[in-house]
């Protein structure tokens, strides 16, 4: 209709009906181009919202699994405590003498349980800086910062652990059996030996120094972890519940009961 009007208009020579022709064209097409960024916009940042809710739920759940990680590296600390306790000739009763045979089994610390999957796709992909609000940006890239150093403070720690390990001549192991799992167990210490061998102390002062190192860590990154959680529900994105939390006993499932008698 537009290019009738105009091929008409330039025939008759009416150069006045042209130009209002031509103002109708441009100002269709920037009409036309607006609209179309709206609608790019507007999908952009429902993306980014959907993207900022997963990540509430994915530090929500993170949250969840520290404070299990931090109650059991606390315990593993108390435990090496009561070790050192034993080899000073202090006597143990039972309590304290079973967290300090538990921190023996236990071995090197589990790593970090972060669950940034979302938050690392917005990185790689350019969209963290799409955040509106500075202060959840800002709070989002510490937190990325500080996900890359857990690791390292860890792997640090570990490769300054020169003692060898426990002797099996004065740590005796078993298996056992709770709630149907089995598990490797200390089930005695020649304390004799153990103060005799200067090793078996270096040792647990060096497992001590990583553990507390790991749980030091652990829990920094639980303080921000928290701060970022508010931060992203003040912004309105919420976590759906704790998934995690909701769904452990599906994710681990009780073991069967099964008889150790084979019929």
């Amino acid at each position: 209709m537009i290019l009738r009007s105009v091929v008409k208009h330039v025939r008759e020579q009416n150069w006045f009906a042209v130009g209002v022709d031509f103002i109708i064209v441009v100002v269709g097409v920037f009409i036309g181009i607006q609209v179309s960024n709206w609608n790019e916009q507007r999908q952009s940042q429902t993306e980014l919202d959907a993207s900022l809710e997963n990540l509430a739920q994915e530090i929500s759940n993170t949250v969840f699994m520290r404070e299990d990680h931090l109650e059991f590296q606390r315990s593993t600390l108390q435990g090496f405590g009561f070790v050192l306790d034993l080899l000073e000739g202090v006597e143990l009763d039972d309590e304290k003498r079973e967290l300090a045979y538990a921190a023996l089994a236990r071995g090197y610390p589990p790593p970090s349980p972060s669950r940034y999957e979302t938050l690392y796709g917005l990185q790689s992909t350019g969209r963290l800086r799409d955040v509106s609000s500075e202060r959840l940006r800002g709070a989002l890239g510490e937190l990325l910062s500080q996900d890359r150093l857990y690791p390292r403070y860890s792997d640090y720690w570990m490769r300054g652990i020169s003692a060898p390990p426990l002797s099996t001549a004065i740590v005796s192991y078993g298996l056992s059996r709770e709630d149907g799992r089995i598990s490797t167990r200390v089930t005695e210490i020649d304390i004799q030996k153990a103060r005799d061998d200067p090793d078996f102390r270096t040792r647990v002062i060096q497992m001590y120094s990583l553990w507390a190192t790991v749980a030091f860590t652990n829990e920094g990154s639980l303080h921000m972890d928290r701060i970022i959680l508010e931060i992203l529900e003040s912004e309105g994105f919420r976590p759906s519940g704790n998934w995690l939390e909701q769904n452990l006993e599906r994710i681990y499932p009780e073991p069967s009961n099964v008889s150790d008698e084979q019929g």
